[in-house]
């Protein structure tokens, strides 16, 4: 699918092992509230670094081969 580097999950897959869906929940939940923070400082809700909370979700994301 567009926007997936499956080469990137597969080596993710096989760095972890069998903990892959474990790991993969843990980077959900963070992307839930990362995504939460980007939105509340971009509204002007908070004083957040949101900027901050931006880079690490794409650089998590990254190791899951999420490129778009």
């Amino acid at each position: 699918p567009e926007g997936i580097d499956p080469a990137a999950m597969e080596e993710t897959r096989q760095l972890v092992g069998e903990k892959f869906a474990t790991i993969t929940g843990y980077f959900l939940e963070d992307a839930a509230r990362y995504l939460q923070e980007i939105e509340h400082g971009i509204s002007g809700q908070t004083q957040s670094n949101y900027v901050a909370a931006a880079h690490t979700l794409k650089s998590s994301a990254r190791q899951f081969g999420l490129i778009k």
